[in-house]
């Protein structure tokens, strides 16, 4: 790693030196959640009830384990390169060992690899990341500072997903689907290897005064009644996007035949959800925060329940719909960690632990969902003759998703979240 400190650096440098790690992080995010269990599917042939009471276990263990990896970094703040090295190799092993399972394996064989695997490359992707956040602290701490260094971060963070979204379909028109996995990994412990090299030493990380963590906490959700309602609209909002993500190359190789379009549909999405976050954001000032969010569900309901009436012969509509639900998607970036930050305040002991309980919410809806959707998809019409019905996948992806973002909104029209001020 780079030994320079942040005094020694021009604030752009160090904006994008730092924010480097973020293009790796969000490029091996996507497969990982999105592309690995039905690779195992296609190519493996491992059951999806299988996949699915593995990734069950594995995400609610790696989302528990979430609270425990942030309050441990908190207390070694002075050992952070060290730490985001470790969580750097344990990614790079566990994600290019996913690819990697023997030809000769069976069943059995095959989940045991997965397993192991998918479980190093959780570890370090949660060791590397709540560290990177945390440490943004650290890089500028003025109002306008941090404004920038988001949009450095974030920008940077969008054009790995965009990467994610072409590069495995790009690789497999020269390449066998495995082959083509197997050269993404490589790309990605070359890109890892570079940022963690090229991040700088942060001047202020030192190892903070011990506190109860518990008691740190609940007088944090004793003192704001709006703090419990905020989790549980986190938790719910979330849900929906762990079904779409979970059954999305389901329903694009299913329902609308498109196998070859599925980079093109993620990166309208992708792309729509980053711009508009401007927009959204110019909105809040004018409309506010609550009602703007209560927008950009409306609209997100109103586009994707169109994804219920496609067919193959329709599927160049679903470019229409992944542009209208991912700039919805803005809406959601933008605003709910605005509200967080209402919630929590700007004096906080526990910085990766804040951090850490969002992770810790978002996968646990992941969790949820790909589990419960791998393990009962097959059963939910009595078919036992294939893997899922198609037209139980339609409503699954399309219908659900619509009916809890709408759960979501009688949340937020119920609860104490008013528009940056707390009702305690």
């Amino acid at each position: 790693m780079s030994s320079e400190t942040t005094s020694q650096l021009p604030h752009r440098s160090l904006y994008f030196r730092y924010s480097l790690i973020a293009i790796p992080l969000s490029f091996v995010g996507l497969p990982l959640y999105i592309h690995i269990p039905k690779f195992y599917y296609d190519f493996y042939e491992v059951e999806l009830q299988n996949l699915g009471m593995i990734l069950l276990l594995l995400r609610l263990t790696d989302a528990l384990l979430d609270p425990f990896i942030g309050y441990v970094s908190d207390r070694n703040q002075a050992n952070l390169k060290q730490i985001m090295i470790l969580g750097g190799i344990l990614l790079i092993i566990g994600f290019n060992g996913l690819f990697w399972a023997p030809s000769t394996f069976g069943q059995d064989g095959l989940i045991i690899w997965f397993s192991l695997f998918t479980a190093i490359s959780y570890l370090g992707y949660s060791l590397l990341a709540i560290n990177f956040y945390g440490a943004g602290l650290n890089v500028d701490q003025t109002y306008q500072g941090r404004t920038t260094l988001s949009s450095y971060r974030e920008g940077l963070g969008l054009g790995g997903v965009l990467l994610a979204a072409i590069l495995p379909s790009f690789l497999e028109l020269f390449f066998a689907k495995q082959s083509a996995f197997q050269i993404y990994g490589c790309i990605f412990a070359t890109w890892i290897i570079l940022a963690l090299f090229l991040f700088p030493k942060l001047k202020g990380i030192s190892n903070p005064i011990p506190i109860d963590i518990w008691r740190h906490f609940k007088k944090f959700l004793s003192q704001r009644r709006s703090s419990w309602w905020l989790f549980l609209l986190f938790f719910i909002n979330a849900l929906p996007v762990g079904i779409t993500s979970t059954l999305f190359l389901f329903f694009v190789g299913s329902i609308l035949t498109a196998d070859s379009f599925a980079g093109a549909f993620l990166t309208t999405y992708f792309l729509a959800a980053a711009v508009s976050t401007f927009f959204w954001n110019a909105v809040s000032k004018k409309w506010g925060k609550r009602q703007t969010l209560y927008t950009s569900m409306a609209l997100a309901i109103f586009s994707f329940i169109g994804s219920y009436y496609l067919t193959t012969e329709s599927a160049h509509w679903f470019f229409l719909i992944c542009f209208l639900s991912g700039f919805a998607l803005g809406g959601d970036l933008t605003l709910l960690p605005s509200l967080l930050a209402d919630v929590v305040g700007t004096k906080t002991e526990l910085r990766n632990m804040n951090f850490s309980l969002w992770q810790f919410i978002n996968k646990t809806a992941l969790a949820m969902t790909s589990g419960f959707l791998f393990l009962f998809l097959p059963h939910l019409d009595g078919n036992q003759t294939q893997a899922y019905s198609p037209s139980v996948l339609h409503w699954s992806y399309a219908l659900i998703p619509c009916m809890i973002k709408m759960m979501a909104m009688i949340i937020l029209y119920v609860s104490p979240i008013d528009l940056g001020r707390e009702k305690k």
